[in-house]
């Protein structure tokens, strides 16, 4: 039962990623994920490891998306967050102070778009700086990046054993989505 719920929940993912209508293109929400995906696409392509980082970061910016929905959020900047949150770690090949460097990024690639308010690229670099703080509650996009960041490689190989520093948050947030399952 647990695979066919995982694997629901993984096509409806995929889903939506696909194309949309030909009307839904033209929005500007669209233009703006296009925008931030044309880099962090050229970033992966740069990478040393494509595939992990290409499966990441869209994985955690889908699962964000979701989150988002669920929680009254934009699922357009949270998409977005999700895409730039380890944007550091793919273009340095390290974790050491990801955040931070990569809070510093989003705020450098969103700014250059000129597609988004002040607002909206503090709200991201202010996700993506505490997105590796599991022990501290902050604001709820940088909790939805939180969720869906343990959530990809969670749901991306459900053999893998719960992060015991990560296993509470996550019981908690299959509870949120109406799952039950033992992720021991």
């Amino acid at each position: 039962m647990k695979h066919a719920t995982l694997f629901l929940l993984n096509l409806a993912l995929c889903l939506a990623t696909l194309n949309t209508p030909v009307q839904a293109q033209s929005s500007p929400a669209k233009g703006r994920i296009d925008a931030i995906r044309r880099v962090v696409d050229s970033q992966i392509a740069a990478s040393s490891d494509l595939r992990k980082n290409y499966v990441h970061l869209y994985g955690v910016a889908n699962y964000s998306t979701i989150l988002a929905i669920k929680r009254g959020l934009s699922p357009e900047l949270a998409h977005i967050i999700g895409l730039l949150h380890d944007i550091s770690y793919v273009k340095h090949g390290t974790y050491d102070r990801h955040d931070e460097l990569g809070a510093s990024m989003a705020k450098e690639i969103m700014e250059g778009t000129k597609l988004f308010t002040k607002d909206e690229i503090e709200i991201a670099a202010a996700a993506i700086l505490h997105h590796d703080n599991h022990t501290t509650v902050h604001g709820p996009y940088d909790e939805v990046l939180k969720d869906a960041d343990i959530l990809q490689p969670y749901l991306n190989d459900v053999t893998k054993k719960a992060n015991p520093k990560t296993a509470g948050r996550l019981k908690a947030l299959f509870a949120e989505l109406g799952l039950s399952w033992d992720i021991s």
